[in-house]
């Protein structure tokens, strides 16, 4: 028998009932869901019965595994000024933006971070007036290079003095300086960092006391009392939440509990001490604190654990261990008699969830085992408990022996992937004590256990079960022996197990990718610990076997190993894989130990031949496929010496690869004497194809009746005359099929000459097989005999003779099918075929799938003409679905062929007009399946049926296929992919030429049918195949209606970008409170049929706003009241992206709040966008009656003065945010005026959008544009061709992020002026000094602007 180790159980299970596996509420039974389907407080179970934390509810990830956790879900928008979205839509702060900390779930809040370049060298000056306080906040800092002193981040004071000089990670607190201050950073290190941000405030005029009911913040500001200590920074220096009392004392004296941060799960405060002591009285108590979940933002959060261990007062406590954002370990156990004390610290920036954690001190189980004895988990076999603690002391009955332990059951709670066996686990200790430094290992989930011994006489083993999932436990065998005083030098570790050999090495030995081990078994399965399911093998001979039942969707792991130096022959009694083989591989053959990634398959429903491994191993790895079926592998292994061969004498015969000698009379006598089956394989006698040229005949399988070979293949060629058809009965029939997987062993088909499409496949016995006779339109026949290497039976016997004639046929059947000669091969030349049609059923349709005859224009080569009682009609060329209704109870098609060129001929199909008997009659429900005649036995003959089904205009109808099998999917003869056998077709009754045609392509996308009624359609046009198809659909009422009543919201349309079939028309009924209107916008939409179309109100009669087709972006539509309709109308089955829109409701109002302005329109707009020269109010009327006005006072006129200087608001300082200033220069009549720009600055956007500066020639806004500008390039002269230049200059409220913005130029009246040179500075007033003056102490320019901003 084979010995098995099973490593990993099949898939995890949401929970153990009883022993039994449960994935579902549904799988308890009623009476015991109740006590098993509960979760700990603060936890949300899922469908699947786990249980997450409720933190995580509506987090936009699937923490359940099956989604349970994401559903009836809200999702809040961002807010535009404070957070950003990351990629899988949640929002977060914008501080927390490339700061090396993943707050998106998705983590893209961390991508595209840069880093700053590895050889840099920056200093930026902070220019201020005299006695302004300059406030520096960097926040968090991270430099690299330190240890090589090569990165340094100084801060210099006016004086010349540095204030930081810093490089590492660390969060700065504000620095406050007085007056100009420097920034200067450089590095020259190879390794780069993100390094810093800072942002500067400037206090011009600091104050020293502060009004009654404000807080004087370090930096001279005042800020209202109530937010001092409100957990938010609104001093620049942070001074409002320093030595603020948040500390939180918590003593704990209770055997368990729940420990959490404040706030929790909400972010917890800044600048936060929480002190918890966990002190319970108890004599003999350990304690263990399980973190369910933390979550710590930046450098200096943390969490510090200290113990004190008992000596009468528990007074001093040492730091145990720290947990930072970096942290990965969540479950803490402490000595016994010891006391815990967790210190939680929080910085001034950003905050996380904090933690939650459950501790419990428990007085541990103790028992005692001496010499021999079987220790077992509490409760086995049934699961255990939880929250159980227990320790077992084993010790030898004397000094001089030693124990070992040997686990013979072993299942505990899976393996975590974060903390490895942190929830149950089986620790053991070498010694009496619970030794830390002696741990030889800790064992969890089904992994085997090795056997273990003692490096002295006692072993220490703990067992601990957390509070959620149980299992049936552990059973392990002590025993005592004598020190063997040879091996007692030998000991090195006191962590030892022992090797297949016998051998003893250390336990931290394995899997170090060393081979310890003298037999490598240290070392043999490493890779495959983390397998789900594993039976390995360690033995030169035995079976792998798969089990009868399988599970979808899984996979099964088989490990063989046999002696060093063998190669293993792999031989297979059984071999049936997932028939679909292009969609996945059963089985996998992996035989090279050191790489698990390098695979070998079978492509072949068949059973292969036994093949010889490269070394002595082999891992057979098996998976199901996605739907239940039978699948199966049974195969027999043996290793062999491939370098030490027998040698055979001449009456022997040596197997190929197993090299073993057998009688040479044991050749092909169709019995497998080589283990290899090599004496088989190749014989002659396995080719038995022949031609027979006669009229009649009879035609068996090889030793008919006895039983036929392994391995034969047989062709059998039958030749009639030519013109007539060939007649083929079969009279037996016994190929053994243990499955029926089309056929695919040993099988018989019948097919035309140089036509790979089989007319019949026939496998099983005789009173299987669907069709005995077959009658081949042609007059050549091709049979061919096949089988594989296992299992015969009797074999076949047919007997075959010449028909009638090709042409000249009558059909009487009600449906049929009416070919070409040779179909589907060309027809031949010289043909004169007249088919007559009298079905016997009054009228009928004559239908031709296709036409494909030579063409001409008068149809004088070749043709095809129907005759009937109101038809005369000829075709040649190629066309296709052409249908004719004739209105007689017979006619004629006659096909004539010259001698020249031959095309593919047609196909028709002709059926009465009325339904035939075997057509369903199907009518919708709420729900059901709609399937073919027989279901769901294959319906065999020619078919064609349809059936109009009808859905009223307010439902949805989901239509799902689960089983589609039409025949095949291929070229038709004329050159045309399509359905060769048959299809079934789903049409719209509004728009019959919508439609979507399917025959065998599984899966098929989910179709949607919106309040359209449609019509199916499926025809059969082949005998011999099989036809069998189920779908199921589901009614949805009042779907195709969607209202939408929130004052705004954002929609799809169903299948937008996805691949779902729909059709139909859908009704989207907006409908908003309070006097408003509705503002639509379509983002984008793309209509391949049908169209929008936008109403006014609900009313049918409502006014048409706007009908939108084909494709477009960004099309915005308002109503004048507060609903609107919206008609999609989509009658089309292509996979159409449809339209993505938002809506939003607009007061209607005559006055709007502050900072902001009324539109005429009744729309509100933000107060800077009037007169910014773009049309924001629907009407546009907020770009009329742009008269300049001086809102802000900074609007300045130069009239009459030959020059001057012209500078932006707050100059040299930078400009505030949202002002519109204008500057008027005037000169006198007649002259004109020269602009030159000594310094800018303006934020920077594409096309200048944002911020800009916009010089007209003229007097007015509406004057023409000379220049716009924007960034920190110097302009060009300026030159205005009137006596008038007006400068308009727009800032906004954005973050420039230390930008020093501002604007300098002077002006003068005169077209001679000239710019200073490249080797020349242009002072403030237009004059020139030497570029070499600027900035060397001593001002040269009579302004002194050469010294400024140096």
């Amino acid at each position: 028998a084979s010995q098995t180790r099973r490593l990993r159980r099949i898939k995890p299970c949401g929970a153990y009932i009883n022993d039994q596996c449960v994935s579902t509420k549904e799988d308890i039974p009623g009476q015991l869901r109740a006590t098993h389907l509960k979760c700990p407080d603060d936890y949300f179970q899922c469908n699947n019965l786990r249980c997450v934390p409720f933190y995580v509810r509506c987090n936009r990830r699937d923490d359940c595994n099956d989604g349970s956790d994401e559903e009836m879900c809200v999702y809040r928008q961002c807010q535009n000024t404070t957070e950003i979205q990351c990629e899988n839509g949640q929002c977060i702060h914008q501080s927390t933006r490339c700061d090396e900390y993943k707050d998106c779930l998705d983590g893209s809040d961390e991508s595209k971070c840069g880093f700053y370049p590895s050889i840099s060298k920056c200093t930026y000056t902070i220019a201020t007036e005299h006695l302004t306080v300059v406030v520096i906040a960097f926040g968090i800092v991270r430099l690299a290079g330190c240890d090589s002193h090569t990165t340094h981040l100084r801060v210099i004071n006016s004086m010349g003095n540095p204030e930081l000089d810093f490089c590492g990670y660390k969060i700065i607190h504000p620095l406050i300086l007085h007056d100009t201050t420097t920034i200067e950073f450089s590095t020259e290190n190879s390794i780069a960092s993100t390094g810093f941000r800072a942002t500067y405030t400037l206090i011009r005029y600091p104050v020293r006391h502060c009004p009654t009911g404000q807080f004087l913040c370090s930096s001279g500001v005042c800020i209202p009392a109530t937010a001092r200590c409100d957990g938010v920074l609104d001093c620049p220096d942070w001074s409002d939440e320093a030595a603020c009392d948040r500390s939180c004392l918590q003593v704990l004296t209770s055997l368990s509990g729940v420990i959490t941060t404040p706030n929790y799960p909400l972010p917890y405060p800044i600048n936060t001490i929480c002190n918890y002591t966990i002190a319970v009285d108890n004599a003999r108590y350990q304690t263990t604190l399980n973190f369910t979940d933390y979550d710590l933002r930046e450098v200096d959060d943390k969490i510090q654990i200290y113990i004190a261990e008992e000596d009468g007062s528990y007074e001093y406590y040492y730091l145990n261990t720290t947990i930072t954002s970096q942290s990965v370990q969540k479950i803490f156990h402490f000595p016994l008699l010891s006391r815990v004390r967790l210190i939680f610290r929080s910085d001034y920036l950003n905050s996380g969830r904090g933690f939650r954690l459950h501790y419990t001190t428990q007085v541990p189980c103790r028992k005692e085992y001496i010499g021999h004895g079987i220790i077992t988990s509490p409760n086995y076999p049934a699961n255990y408990p939880t929250s159980q603690f227990c320790i077992y002391s084993i010790k030898a009955t004397s000094k001089t022996k030693y124990v070992t332990v040997n686990i013979t059951s072993f299942r505990l709670e899976s393996r975590s992937m974060v903390v490895g066996c942190g929830y149950d686990y089986l620790s053991i200790y070498d010694g009496g004590s619970i030794d830390p430094q002696r741990l030889i290992g800790s064992f969890c989930d089904v992994i085997p256990v090795p056997n273990i011994r003692s490096t002295q006489d006692q072993l220490t083993v703990v067992f601990r079960s957390d509070y959620s999932f149980v299992r049936p436990g552990f059973r392990m065998v002590i025993n005592e022996h004598d020190q063997n005083p040879e091996n007692c030098s030998s000991v090195v570790s006191t962590k030892t197990t022992t090797c297949l050999n016998g051998q003893a090495i250390n336990i931290s030995a394995v899997c170090d990718n060393f081979e310890d081990c003298d037999d490598r078994s240290d070392e043999q399965f490493c890779v495959y610990n983390e397998m789900k399911n594993i039976h390995i093998f360690q033995q030169d001979n035995g079976i792998v076997e798969t089990s009868d039942i399988n599970v979808p969707n899984s996979s099964w792991n088989y490990v063989i190993h046999v002696s060093p130096g063998k190669k293993i022959l792999i031989q297979f009694d059984d071999y049936i894989p997932w028939r679909n083989l292009s969609h996945l591989t059963t089985f996998q053959f992996y035989d090279d130990i050191d790489n698990y990634n390098d695979s070998f398959t079978f492509a072949t429903l068949r059973t292969p031949k036994p093949f010889l491994t490269r070394s002595n191993f082999l891992r057979i790895e098996f998976t199901s496929g996605p739907y239940a079926a039978y699948l199966k592998l049974k195969a027999r292994f043996k290793a062999v010496d491939g370098s030490n061969k027998t040698t055979c004498n001449a009456s022997q015969y040596q197997c190929h690869l197993s090299g073993s000698c057998i009688p040479q009379q044991a050749l092909c006598d169709n019995s497998y004497d080589c283990d290899d089956w090599t004496d088989e394989l190749y014989c002659p006698g396995n080719n038995c194809s022949k031609t027979f040229e006669a009229t009649q005949g009879s035609i068996e399988s090889p030793n008919y009746p006895s039983n036929y070979m392994n391995n034969v293949d047989c062709t059998y060629i039958i030749k009639v005359t030519p013109g007539y058809s060939v007649v083929a009965r079969l009279e037996d029939l016994d190929l053994p099929q243990k499955v029926d997987y089309d056929c695919s062993k040993d099988y018989l088909t019948i097919n035309k000459k140089k036509s790979s499409e089989n007319l019949i496949s026939l496998c099983g016995s005789l009173s299987d097989a669907q069709v005995t006779e077959a009658v081949l339109d042609y007059h050549i026949m091709v049979i061919h005999f096949s089988t594989d290497l296992l299992y015969t039976g009797r074999g076949f016997k047919l007997s075959f003779s010449q028909g009638t004639k090709q042409c000249n046929k009558n059909f009487t059947n009600p449906v049929g099918i009416v070919t070409s000669p040779a179909y589907p091969n060309s027809y031949p030349s010289r043909q004169d075929c007249t088919y007559g049609i009298y079905p016997n059923t009054g009228h009928f349709y004559l239908d031709f799938e296709f036409i494909s005859v030579e063409p001409s224009s008068l149809c004088s080569y070749d043709k095809i003409q129907i005759t009937s009682l109101r038809y005369n009609l000829t075709c040649c060329g190629n066309m296709t679905n052409i249908k004719l209704s004739i209105a007689s109870s017979s006619a004629l098609l006659d096909f004539h062929s010259d001698v020249y060129i031959n095309y593919f001929g047609f196909l028709a199909l002709y059926y009465p007009l009325t339904a035939l008997p075997d057509c369903p009659t199907w009518n919708l429900a709420s729900a059901g399946n709609l399937s073919s005649p027989n279901y769901p036995s294959s319906y065999q003959g020619i078919i064609y049926c349809e059936r109009e089904l009808y859905v009223m205009n307010d439902e949805l109808l989901i239509l799902d296929f689960n089983e589609l099998k039409l025949g095949r999917y291929e070229y038709l003869p004329y050159g045309k992919y399509a359905c060769n056998d048959g299809y079934l077709v789903i049409s719209i009754l509004s728009n019959p030429q919508e439609l979507v045609k399917f025959c065998n392509r599984l899966p098929i996308p989910r179709i949607k049918i919106y309040g359209q009624s449609f019509k199916i359609t499926f025809r059969s046009f082949n005998d011999t195949a099989p036809f069998q198809f189920r779908l199921n659909y589901t009614k949805i009422p009042e779907a195709a209606i969607i209202k939408f009543t929130s004052p705004s919201n954002s929609f799809l349309t169903p299948g937008f970008n996805s691949d779902l079939l729909t059709c139909g028309s859908i009704h989207y009924h907006i409908i908003i409170s309070g006097y408003s209107k509705i503002l639509l916008i379509f983002h984008y939409y793309n209509i391949s049929t049908g169209n929008i179309i936008i109403k006014d109100g609900l009313e049918k009669t409502a006014k048409t706003l706007e009908i939108l087709t084909k494709e477009g972006f960004n099309v915005t539509v308002a109503s004048t009241g507060s609903s609107m309709v919206i008609l999609y109308k989509f009658a089309t089955f292509a996979k159409s992206p449809g339209f993505n829109a938002s809506y939003n409701s607009v007061p209607v109002t005559t006055s709007c709040p502050k900072h902001a302005a009324y539109c005429k329109d009744s729309n509100c707009i933000d107060q800077f966008k009037v007169c910014d020269g773009k049309a924001d109010c629907l009407d546009n009327s907020d770009e009329a009656n742009c008269e300049i006005t001086d809102m802000y006072r900074c609007n300045k006129y130069y009239v009459n003065s030959s020059q001057g200087i012209v500078q932006s608001f707050h100059y040299p300082n930078t400009y505030p945010n949202n002002v519109e200033c204008f500057y008027s220069i005037t000169v006198s009549p007649g002259s004109t005026i020269t602009l030159q720009f000594t310094r800018f600055y303006i934020h920077k956007s594409a096309q200048c959008q944002t911020e800009y500066l916009v010089v007209r020639d003229g007097a007015n806004r509406t004057s023409p544009i000379i220049i716009k500008l924007c960034g920190q390039k110097l302009p060009p002269l300026i030159r205005s061709k009137s006596n008038t230049l007006l400068l308009q200059f727009r800032s906004r409220n954005i973050n420039r992020l230390g930008e020093k913005g501002g604007f300098s130029a002077f002006y003068v009246e005169s077209n001679d002026y000239q710019p200073c040179s490249d080797h020349q500075y242009t002072c403030q007033d237009g004059s020139c000094i030497p570029m070499y003056q600027r900035c060397n102490g001593y001002p040269n320019c009579a302004d002194d602007y050469d010294e400024l901003l140096c």
